[in-house]
C-alpha cells in the first residue's frame, strides 16, 4: 500500500485504507503503532475488518499501548511483536 498524506495522523484513514485496498497484514514502526494505538477507537477498528496480521518492529512496545490494543482489537488479529537489534535481522530471523 502506499499512503497518501491524510494517512500519518488519520487512524480511521489508515484503517479504511486497509478495507478499501483488502490488506490482511500490516508492518508497522512501533513508534507508528503506539501512536495508532493510543487513538485507536472501535469506530476506527470498525474499518480494518480485512486484517488478519499486525506486525511492529524496531523498538520495545509500551506496556499501556498494548493494553489499549487488547481493549479494542482483543484477539482477532494477531499481534507480531519483532522487538530487536534491527527490523531486517529480526524479520529474517522470525521467517
Amino acid at each position: 500500500m502506499l499512503r497518501d498524506d491524510e494517512i500519518p495522523g488519520s487512524t480511521a484513514a489508515l484503517l479504511r485504507t486497509c478495507r478499501e485496498q483488502r490488506l490482511t497484514i500490516l508492518d508497522l514502526p512501533t513508534a507508528y503503532w503506539h501512536q495508532l494505538s493510543a487513538n485507536l477507537t472501535p469506530a476506527d477498528w470498525g474499518h480494518a475488518e480485512t486484517l488478519r496480521v499486525v506486525i511492529t518492529g524496531g523498538e520495545k512496545l509500551q506496556p499501556e499501548r498494548l493494553i489499549q490494543w487488547q481493549s479494542v482489537v482483543g484477539t482477532d488479529v494477531r499481534l507480531v511483536d519483532m522487538y530487536g537489534p534491527t527490523e531486517t535481522t529480526v524479520a529474517a530471523t522470525l521467517c
